[in-house]
């Protein structure tokens, strides 16, 4: 099939270079010249005249600019959505700053509720050693001895050796030293 087209081709244009070799030499007119070219090669599409092609240029310009502004517009709505974008972003983050505010103020607050608390159960301490410093060594014993350990211990701990050392010559001698060794294991 190959071999067919391409002797068809090649007979076709061998026709039209004898065509035109017999125009040149003057033995073909114009008129039989383009005949046999039309019947080797086919007609030829009309030349499209200049003035159509010069009136195209307006209509692709204007479709260039039409795209510029349409590419235009979608950069603007792009642009305004980063600003939204931006404007959101900036109030999420100003609310974020608030509530961080907010949480340092209350971890403030919290500390110095914990201070207060801490100072009150220590004064409150101190007070109950005082109280067991001036009782009688059997009594404040007793009494001592009568309390969880979470309780005696720091009491215990906020008096002075001495007074310590008279309650546990008072209390039982295996409740002392279970309070002693939680005071020591406490440290």
């Amino acid at each position: 099939m190959r071999i067919v087209l391409f002797c068809i081709l090649f007979i076709g244009f061998f026709l039209l270079f004898g065509a035109g070799l017999l125009y040149s030499k003057g033995l073909l007119t114009g008129d039989t010249f383009q005949q046999a070219r039309e019947s080797v090669l086919g007609k030829p599409e009309p030349e499209k005249p200049a003035v159509t092609q010069v009136a195209q240029i307006p209509d692709q310009a204007s479709e260039f600019v039409r795209q510029l502004q349409q590419e235009q517009r979608q950069l603007k709505d792009q642009q305004a959505q980063i600003d939204a974008d931006r404007r959101h972003l900036a109030q999420e983050r100003e609310e974020l700053n608030e509530l961080n505010d907010q949480i340092s103020k209350m971890l403030t607050d919290i500390e110095v509720k914990r201070q207060e608390l801490q100072q009150a159960a220590s004064q409150e301490i101190t007070n109950m050693a005082e109280t067991y410093k001036r009782m009688k060594g059997k009594e404040a014993a007793d009494q001592l001895a009568a309390l969880e350990n979470e309780l005696a211990v720091p009491i215990l701990r906020y008096m002075k050796a001495a007074d310590r050392a008279i309650i546990f010559k008072q209390m039982n001698s295996q409740r002392a030293v279970d309070l002693q060794r939680e005071l020591l294991s406490t440290l």
